[in-house]
């Protein structure tokens, strides 16, 4: 399969370090969760990750690993970037997922196959 990020060469990506509206945590998102609840868990394998998107999991899993020291470091509240959007970009290299949720959380872990990505949201809450 060829793809957009395929013919434009990607040797590395940069994440947006929060200065994307949409992914900050704003406080009337804690009093108020508006979607509906998910949970997602999937395995990159090493060998697949460098024939699909080019990069190891352990270069992913370290750009990841250092925006989260980051928002340590500013004191900020959580970590709340969308990984699959992430590895989309990297993947389709032109089209995000048009699921930009702010509440969603993951959990990155380096494993001996590949990286380990878990996606929990919060319940719904219905709206009047």
């Amino acid at each position: 399969m060829r793809t957009r990020g395929t013919e434009l060469k990607i040797l590395y990506f940069q994440h947006d370090g929060h200065q994307s509206n949409t992914k900050r945590l704003v406080y009337n998102h804690l009093l108020e969760p508006s979607d509906i609840q998910v949970v997602t868990w999937g395995v990159f394998f090493n060998d697949t990750c460098k024939s699909i998107l080019g990069s190891p999991t352990n270069r992913i899993y370290e750009t990841v690993m250092t925006c989260q020291r980051g928002v340590i470091r500013a004191g900020m509240i959580g970590f709340r970037e969308n990984v699959a959007n992430i590895l989309a970009v990297i993947f389709i290299a032109d089209n995000e997922q048009q699921d930009n949720q702010q509440f969603q959380q993951f959990i990155v872990r380096s494993t001996i196959q590949g990286l380990g990505i878990s996606k929990p949201s919060r319940p719904t809450v219905p709206t009047t």
